[in-house]
């Protein structure tokens, strides 16, 4: 509430009007303004929005992607590169930007943004988008909104109040401006307007005096009154429903859920499913009194509703929420109840897969939580590449009834039943390759290259040997026997034919691939070449290579390979894949235990760090490498704070109970490890009894090379 919008706004209008008259060439460039207020309509809280409204802006010429991966690697490529049309982008409150691993790291700003390109972000202190942005290595300006003067203060109340032709005496005013919450726009606003719509006049001076001085109490006292005054008990549903929802409400969902509870109030039977909507008399009432404190948000058009501020969320939290432990959980409790029976019968499949998993997770109810995963509508959204790391934690959550084993089990007896009754075609073969994906991140693996190979088949069969289905299918095959081989330890004369498996469908894939055309090609060209530098690089550290004079070949070939990869990232701007690629060169490419290698892992460290943070695939990777590094250098007290890190992020990222988690595990279980545990960290963790691996085959883990993408 400090005023960041108001300084956003101002200097963009400063800003067009200045490039609207002489200014309009700037060394001799001539520049276009692209401005974006998170909140302040519906849908520009998402960041897939924000970036197609910027693309039109900048009047790309292109197919305008919509799955938000491809978005966020073009946007970071537009903005780093030196032909991007002059532009001055002025963005508000990106802390308020919808969750999405994407927004919050922000992956789709370039490390090194183009001199034709200049960015003015507002946001809060100390939020992860602000730690971020803080941690790259070029870090931006920062100027802080400061308190408003007492002119500043003056004016806005002025300004405020004559808009409805009212006003404060001198007293009236000096008091308001004497109150400590003043120096804040945002309580300044909220006052005004509590002002502005009071109607006793000879008592305007006792509404000041009684005035709380911080924001969040302040609109907890308007909470109160609008109890009192316009609705009571709806308007404490309204508020604890849009607070514990996942993304805001649409008016029609609210209408339903509020219409039941009405009826429930003046009936003994529990649920009524048949209730009509709230009445609009009604609904009009609730909604003028909350008006100035919601806000449109989700797609244009669709009346979804959401606080305008966290500042009203953290009022209601306080004012419905906050009081012991038990009360605060059965609160929580009720609401999320209640919402998940909404959302169960909801016949909008966007809605019910955006919502129900989430809420079925608060209540921590396992069995309707595999049950709403199991249903084939809600998959197919989950299973989409931006919500896969949401569908892996849905499933992890479902562990007491079976998890990941389940979710096999189920989906292969579905898509089973599927093929009997509508026969194969390609909606069949569209949901068994969603599946196989899935199980390949669940690590489902066995399963997963069965279901690949039929899907294959089908498509060589039935469908056409389409290039663009067979490039992705041989591409997704390869990695399915890509994370087997890392299973068995990676490293070992056998797992030779293993490796040449891999490298045999990642050409495959590769040669389909290539006639294509589009960034997203590019990248899944450069995936595939990583995949190549993997396995080539896998097979120059067997015997049987050595034995066949064919070490060095695999050896440099895994490092064209992973050259090939770094420019295509480097191309595309994409500093986690980047990352990937320092990571795989030091594995393979560098002396083991060298001072080349070392440098190499903090690159590949530093920049998956600013790509996707601590807790990410790629992460386990660098720490679980650098651990065996250390290892190899005897230096054993590093190499065990790197594996409890690889440990640590796998249990984060993957679950207690999978295989890599499992792997982990082994090597801390090690005597050398399992000793530093004891003495710095008490016991190990608790995991269930895993198969033992042949210890021989352990000189060497690479850990997921595509799960994260």
């Amino acid at each position: 509430g400090a005023g960041k919008s108001a300084v956003i706004a101002k200097s963009a209008e400063i800003t067009i009007s200045k490039l609207n008259q002489k200014y309009h060439l700037i060394g001799k460039k001539k520049w276009i303004v692209f401005y974006h207020f998170i909140g302040a309509a519906p849908g520009s809280t998402d960041i897939a929005s924000l970036i197609q409204r910027f693309l039109k802006k900048l009047e790309y010429k292109r197919e305008i992607p919509t799955d938000l991966d491809t978005l966020t690697r073009l946007m970071a490529n537009i903005l780093s590169s030196s032909s991007t049309k002059p532009v001055i982008i002025f963005i508000d409150a990106v802390n308020q930007l919808d969750d999405s691993l994407q927004a919050q790291l922000m992956t789709w700003l370039p490390q090194e943004p183009s001199p034709n390109v200049k960015i003015i972000f507002s946001l809060i202190t100390d939020t992860i988008y602000h730690k971020n942005l803080m941690s790259r290595k070029k870090k931006p300006k920062e100027l802080f909104c400061d308190s408003l003067d007492i002119n500043a203060r003056s004016e806005i109340v002025k300004q405020s109040l004559a808009t409805f032709n009212k006003q404060l005496d001198e007293e009236q005013m000096a008091k308001l401006l004497s109150k400590k919450g003043s120096s804040n726009p945002l309580w300044l606003s909220i006052a005004c307007e509590e002002l502005r719509i009071f109607g006793v006049f000879d008592k305007v001076t006792e509404k000041i005096d009684n005035l709380a001085d911080d924001v969040v109490s302040l609109l907890e006292q308007i909470l109160m009154a609008f109890e009192n005054e316009n609705g009571g008990d709806l308007i404490v549903a309204t508020v604890c429903l849009l607070e514990c929802s996942r993304y805001g409400l649409l008016e029609t969902e609210l209408l339903s859920i509020l219409g039941k509870i009405e009826a429930q109030s003046h009936t003994d039977i529990g649920n009524d499913n048949e209730s009509p909507p709230l009445a609009a008399a009604m609904w009009a009432i609730i909604f003028r009194s909350l008006r100035a404190y919601l806000r449109p948000c989700g797609d244009s058009g669709e009346g979804r509703l959401d606080f305008y501020h966290r500042s009203v969320s953290k009022a209601v939290r306080k004012r419905y929420f906050d009081g012991s432990e038990m009360f605060t959980k059965q609160q929580y409790v009720k609401w999320h109840k209640i919402l998940a029976a909404y959302f169960e019968t909801c016949d909008n499949i966007y809605r019910k897969a955006e919502e129900l998993p989430y809420h079925l997770e608060k209540l921590d109810d396992p069995n309707r939580l595999a049950r709403c995963l199991l249903d084939w509508p809600v998959f197919m959204k989950l299973s989409k590449e931006e919500n896969n790391a949401n569908l892996l934690r849905f499933w992890r959550m479902v562990d007491t009834v079976g998890g990941y084993d389940v979710a096999a089990s189920w989906y292969q007896k579905a898509l089973a039943e599927l093929e009997v009754k509508e026969g194969i075609n390609g909606q069949l073969a569209e949901k068994k390759e969603a599946v196989a994906r899935f199980l390949c991140r669940a690590g489902q693996l066995s399963t997963a290259k069965i279901m690949i190979e039929e899907v294959i088949d089908i498509e060589t069969r039935v469908l056409g040997k389409r290039n663009e289905e067979l490039a992705d299918l041989l591409q997704l095959s390869a990695e399915i026997h890509s994370e087997m081989i890392r299973l068995e330890g990676f490293i070992g004369n056998y797992l030779y034919e293993n490796h040449l498996t891999v490298i045999e469908l990642a050409r495959n894939s590769i040669k389909y691939r290539k006639s294509l055309t589009s960034n997203e090609h590019l990248f899944q060209l450069g995936k595939t070449e990583l995949l190549l530098a993997l396995h080539c690089g896998g097979l120059s550290r067997t015997e049987l290579t050595e034995i066949n004079n064919c070490k060095k070949k695999y050896k440099d070939e895994a490092d064209e390979h992973c050259k090939n990869a770094l420019r295509t990232f480097e191309k595309l701007a994409d500093i986690g894949h980047v990352a990937e690629c320092y990571m795989t060169s030091a594995v393979f490419i560098c002396e083991l235990g060298s001072d080349d290698q070392l440098e190499t892992y903090n690159k590949a460290y530093n920049l998956c760090k600013q790509a996707y943070g601590e807790d990410h695939i790629l992460m386990i990777r660098i720490q679980n490498n650098m651990g065996i590094m250390y290892e190899h250098k005897q230096e054993l007290k590093l190499a065990y704070q790197h594996y409890k890190q690889w440990h640590e992020i796998c249990s984060k990222v993957l679950g207690p109970k999978h295989p890599k988690t499992a792997m982990a595990y082994k090597v801390l279980l090690q005597p050398q490890f399992k000793a530093m545990w004891d003495e710095q960290d008490s016991t190990l963790p608790d995991h269930l009894d895993f198969e033992d691996r042949d210890p021989e085959r352990s000189s060497l883990i690479i850990e997921n090379l595509d799960e994260y993408n």
